[in-house]
């Protein structure tokens, strides 16, 4: 498979009349970059955070749609979004010179969520495909306050309310997720009640303990 690691970026500027359908942002990291030609069955990789930016199939438009819907999943997968687009419409034309290597955000780019096409920071309209987007996801600190909140809210009922039923000797006894993990685990079942700890105890107090850290981090401007 194709990767950035063998196509090296360098920072230069590119003229605003040269060609500009080979430029993505990537939309991991904003980092603009000047994609390689591909060949079939190779995929294209942001040469700082190694996100897959492109990828290109042995012409999946011609296979019967009776195997889309079979196989439905590998056709998704052979279906890259950026080629599709530029088969059905090119992208807008750019009045700026970009400097691939810097973020869009210092040029004053953003990237469509949807086509992927690179727009002006301040045009929230894209004429491609006619979706409504921002630089920034717009109330994204909210959202996830909100979130963090709900999910502290729904797992005070989760772990005091018996979701477990354990049958013992002809006995059926109702029980919460720690007092069926100690259950389990005085009755010898080690890997099982190590799984139900890890992924009903640890792993969601760990996700809502991250999730406030950055969070409370964050400034918002």
């Amino acid at each position: 498979m194709c990767s950035y690691e063998n196509h090296p970026q360098h920072s230069h500027t590119l003229p605003a009349a040269g060609r500009q359908d080979n430029l993505m942002l990537c939309p991991q990291c904003d980092m603009l970059v000047a994609l390689p030609p591909l060949a079939f069955g190779t995929r294209a990789l942001c040469p700082r955070c190694k996100t897959t930016l492109s990828t290109r199939w042995e012409e999946p438009r011609k296979q019967p749609n009776c195997l889309y819907c079979l196989l439905q999943v590998r056709a998704l997968q052979c279906i890259d979004r950026r080629w599709l687009w530029q088969d059905i419409e090119p992208a807008p034309h750019l009045d700026r010179p970009l400097k691939v290597g810097r973020t869009g955000m210092c040029q004053g780019m953003r990237s469509c969520h949807c086509c992927t096409a690179i727009l002006p920071a301040d045009q929230t309209h894209c004429p491609r495909c006619h979706s409504t987007g921002y630089v920034r996801r717009r109330h994204s600190l909210q959202w996830t306050l909100a979130l963090l909140l709900t999910s502290f809210i729904l797992y005070i009922p989760a772990n005091m309310l018996p979701i477990m039923v354990t049958e013992a000797l002809g006995s059926k006894i109702n029980s919460t997720i720690m007092a069926g993990v100690i259950l389990l685990w005085g009755e010898g079942s080690y890997p099982v009640a190590m799984v139900i700890f890890v992924a009903s105890i640890m792993v969601p107090c760990k996700t809502r303990y991250e999730g406030d850290h950055i969070s409370l981090c964050i400034q918002p401007s």
